[in-house]
């Protein structure tokens, strides 16, 4: 990959599903990769803009779940389409 001298004039960034606000608890939260192909990633933001909650917020639900954190639950999902 090549970057032209522009390039950081260029950048900009990415775009949250559905415009969903950040929640409060999110902002102080260090970013993270996940690799996941695109049909699934962009489905989850499709299902979580039904909710009004983010990808961010569905992915820690499933961690802070998975985890066996206490009072941690998995999150409800949407109805089927």
């Amino acid at each position: 990959m090549t970057l032209n001298s522009n390039a950081a004039t260029q950048w900009a960034p990415p775009v949250r599903s559905r415009h969903v606000p950040v929640p409060d608890e999110e902002r102080d939260a260090k970013p993270r990769n996940v690799r996941m192909k695109d049909p699934r990633w962009d489905r989850l933001g499709d299902q979580a803009a039904k909710k009004e909650v983010t990808r961010t917020w569905v992915i820690n639900q499933l961690v802070a779940w998975y985890n066996r954190e206490p009072g941690a639950r998995l999150p409800q999902r949407p109805e089927e389409d």
